[in-house]
């Protein structure tokens, strides 16, 4: 009796020694785990900021600035305080603040799923070159092969999708280069709403309120941009615009100059027409302004029309 006490009291602190190194070793685990998880976490912004300055580098760019970025995988939000880009032809692209909401787990399922962004403060300038490419501040937004060598079909995969929630856009300039005329519009208040090519009838909200130099422009409705005719029905309200801004594709052939102040309210409509085509269609009221026209017959010059 007496050796069998002694040896089951002497097994206890062997026992209760194992347990203490053993949740020691747990303790370290779970410490080397944390310290590497937050060193990741706070890995992120450096490197991604590393990548997209050097993805734009490779791109063309002359320099990159990002500040204030920071990433919540917990919440999917990305953010940052100044992005500045400057192009190969001198071109900017500036954005003042963003915040972005995605899903992450989205991603794995080739969908890109923004629950939110909202831009402010943004400086875009845009431009088709003459050989059809698609520049943001001369960074081009699409690719092709390289001159000389033949196309290679990309291996078969499911496409990407897209999802957006809501899309806002404040106090930001966005300016238009076709064919060596720029067009330039300050956009006061953006929103789009409910985006979606996973369900191209599903109608997507849009609201604008934008200047040009010397008048205004309002727009609000609703469109299904990703069917394969799209469709859009607008009320759009324009007052005291200056045509003059767009004289470059409006004098063409006989039409040497054109000049007036355009102002309108109606409904603006863009439907499927022939096959493979769309129509546009304005309802409403148009008044020019001091309309002074050229032209290789005739010359204008009138106070006022309206229809």
């Amino acid at each position: 009796m007496t050796d069998s006490s002694n040896t089951a009291a002497g097994a206890a602190p062997k026992t209760s020694g194992r347990a203490r190194r053993n949740f020691r070793r747990a303790a370290i685990g779970v410490g080397v785990l944390a310290v590497l998880g937050a060193a990741f976490v706070l890995s992120l912004p450096p490197v991604t900021s590393w990548q997209t300055k050097s993805y734009l580098e490779r791109l063309g760019a002359k320099s990159v600035v990002v500040d204030g970025l920071a990433i919540n995988l917990a919440t999917g939000e990305i953010s940052f305080d100044r992005f500045q880009a400057v192009g190969p032809d001198d071109g900017v692209l500036r954005v003042g603040e963003a915040r972005l909401r995605v899903d992450l787990a989205a991603l794995l399922g080739r969908r890109v799923s923004v629950r939110s962004l909202s831009v402010a403060d943004a400086d875009i300038a845009i431009a088709r070159n003459a050989d059809g490419r698609w520049t943001v501040a001369g960074l081009p937004m699409e690719f092709g092969p390289t001159p000389g060598t033949p196309p290679v079909p990309p291996p078969p995969s499911e496409p990407w999708q897209l999802e957006a929630g809501s899309l806002a856009i404040d106090g930001s300039t966005v300016s238009l280069t076709l064919g060596g005329d720029t067009y330039k519009s300050a956009i006061d208040r953006m929103r789009i709403d409910s985006l979606s090519t996973l369900q191209p009838d599903r109608p997507t909200t849009i609201s604008l309120k934008g200047r040009t130099a010397d008048g205004t422009i309002e727009l609000s409705g609703m469109a299904r941009p990703f069917l394969s005719e799209p469709k859009a029905a607008f009320a759009v309200k324009v007052d005291n615009v200056t045509i003059s801004a767009f004289e470059g594709p409006l004098t063409k052939g006989r039409i040497k100059d054109i000049d007036a102040k355009v102002s309108l309210e109606g409904k603006l409509s863009l439907d499927s027409a022939a096959a493979g085509t769309s129509a546009l269609k304005y309802t409403g009221k148009l008044i020019f302004a001091d309309v002074k026209t050229e032209t290789t017959l005739f010359r204008t010059d009138a106070g006022s029309l309206a229809w």
